[in-house]
């Protein structure tokens, strides 16, 4: 196999399993004999067929990603992405390589990639994990933010009148994370899997995030620990009128989470929160809030202004503008 066409990389971005009936002309194929009321054996000319998609993005190096996709039944889909995890590094072999459709409308639902070509899978592809001499290469490239425009927790509080309804970029430390629930929704037609978690900064805001994917909730209880940094791009912002004035943040089809991000912002947040045990503190109010049964929100404290240096006020007052919020 040693010819073979192949491509490695980290799994940056992993979606859960859709399933999707199509019209499908049939060929003359024993599917398509339907019985009669008189008995007699006809053609049918069409038949719906369900098809099953997911799709994830592999980065094997800063500013080169690209897009997987897998087109087919539903137990094969289950099967390939029960091999399949966020951070893991793999290796693919014969993929069918197509260039994108320009005009589709996948960037609603998939992450923005570097590759102007996708991978499709194929009765020939192999996906396995990565040689161990790729795989500490790769370690770094979970690390490499996605995108160098975000918003700290002071813009979106700032902001929120004009934020609301917007897909932004966030930036923030992982304060408390809630275990997860699943509930059927007859919607979709399916079981959907749902996670809150609690981010704060160093001067104590706070934003509820609901993650909706299983790959990435998999990935936040396992690489996400509390007090660690991360850019979640990006998420949509809206008011619910069952937590109150405050924005609640719910992750997309197309959101990436990069955990401890190579950022000087990010560095000077985890060490301003430190510093101050802002983590504990935001724990203690959501503790008190809990046991006073849903009653009004305390008052948030004000913060301790001598732990907040002169790089952390810049680093609160950089961002602070609201122009594009919209995130491609």
């Amino acid at each position: 196999m040693g010819g073979d066409f192949y491509v490695m990389g980290v799994v940056i971005h992993l979606t859960d399993i859709n399933v999707f009936t199509k019209v499908e002309k049939n060929q003359g194929t024993s599917r398509g004999l339907v019985v009669t009321e008189d008995n007699r054996l006809v053609l049918e000319e069409e038949s719906v067929v369900e098809k099953s998609v997911f799709s994830f993005v592999i980065a094997d190096q800063p500013m080169s990603s690209i897009e997987f996709k897998f087109w087919g039944d539903f137990d094969s889909a289950v099967k390939l992405q029960d091999t399949l995890k966020i951070g893991a590094a793999i290796k693919i072999v014969k993929p069918n390589v197509v260039s994108k459709l320009r005009n589709s409308d996948s960037a609603n639902f998939s992450p923005s990639v570097f590759s102007d070509n996708q991978l499709l899978f194929s009765s020939s592809t192999l996906i396995s994990l990565a040689p161990s001499s790729f795989q500490s290469q790769a370690l770094p490239l979970m690390t490499i933010a996605p995108s160098f425009d975000y918003f700290t927790l002071y813009d979106v509080i700032m902001g929120q009148d004009d934020l609301q309804n917007c897909a932004v970029n966030v930036l923030a430390v992982v304060a408390q994370v809630k275990q997860p629930k699943t509930t059927f929704s007859e919607r979709l037609n399916r079981e959907i899997c749902r996670l809150e978690m609690t981010l704060c900064d160093e001067l104590l805001n706070r934003l509820t995030v609901v993650v909706w994917s299983r790959s990435l909730i998999a990935y936040i209880t396992s690489k996400a620990p509390l007090g660690s940094v991360v850019l979640l791009c990006p998420v949509r912002l809206k008011k619910d009128a069952y937590r109150g004035p405050s924005l609640v943040a719910s992750t997309l089809t197309k959101s990436i989470l990069t955990v401890d991000p190579n950022l000087d912002d990010a560095r000077l947040i985890r060490s301003a929160v430190e510093a101050s045990n802002i983590v504990s503190l935001i724990q203690d109010m959501i503790k008190n809030e809990e046991a006073a049964n849903g009653t009004d929100r305390p008052q948030i404290p004000a913060p301790n202004l001598d732990i907040i240096t002169g790089n952390s006020m810049r680093l609160i007052s950089r961002h602070f503008f609201f122009g594009e919020t919209e995130l491609k």
